[in-house]
């Protein structure tokens, strides 16, 4: 993309960065802050109108994204077994897949498939790790144990109790909601 260097950024160079990025379209719709359907348009401009000058916030964004790769947040986080390679070492007792996929608002056995076998993880839960990935150990463990928490607060106040005896997130009994006024 070095060619943005020299031109204004047009509908073909939002394309091409979305194919370098290998990013799925709930991420680029995230990125660029735009509905499904304006991206989609968004795509059809880049092959029906490749040299259609993009919308100036996208343009700033992308120039902004290119020229700073290493200074963004992270776009295409680690996959989560690579996240909890990282992870274990900085947590004391380590971090069971089990709980990393329970902590991800996922069933207990989605963490097995996750980091064994390879599945996909949903694209919220993907947000989140490239949210809590930090270089630094000590910074990895400290947004660990804040999500932690909040995974915690979550469940209790959605009235499932405590988080480490769940399996689920699904409310098998119980209330469904928990009434504004308790």
């Amino acid at each position: 993309m070095n060619h943005i260097a020299f031109n204004p950024i047009v509908s073909r160079d939002i394309a091409l960065f979305r194919d370098s990025t290998a990013l799925d379209m709930a991420d680029m719709v995230w990125l660029f802050g735009v509905t499904m359907h304006r991206w989609g348009k968004m795509m059809r401009d880049a092959q029906d109108q490749p040299d259609r000058l993009a919308d100036p916030r996208h343009a700033l964004l992308l120039r902004w994204l290119v020229a700073h790769p290493d200074e963004t947040p992270r776009l295409k986080p680690l996959s989560p077994a690579d996240f909890l390679f990282r992870l274990r070492p900085t947590i004391e007792g380590g971090v069971t897949a089990h709980w990393f996929s329970l902590v991800m608002g996922a069933h207990c056995s989605a963490g097995h498939r996750w980091t064994a076998l390879g599945a996909a993880i949903h694209p919220a839960s993907r947000r989140a790790l490239g949210l809590l990935e930090a270089t630094n150990p000590a910074d990895l463990r400290r947004n660990w144990e804040e999500w932690c928490r909040n995974a915690h607060l979550e469940a209790r106040l959605r009235g499932l109790g405590d988080l480490d005896t769940l399996r689920s997130w699904s409310h098998s009994s119980g209330p469904q909601r928990l009434q504004a006024a308790e």
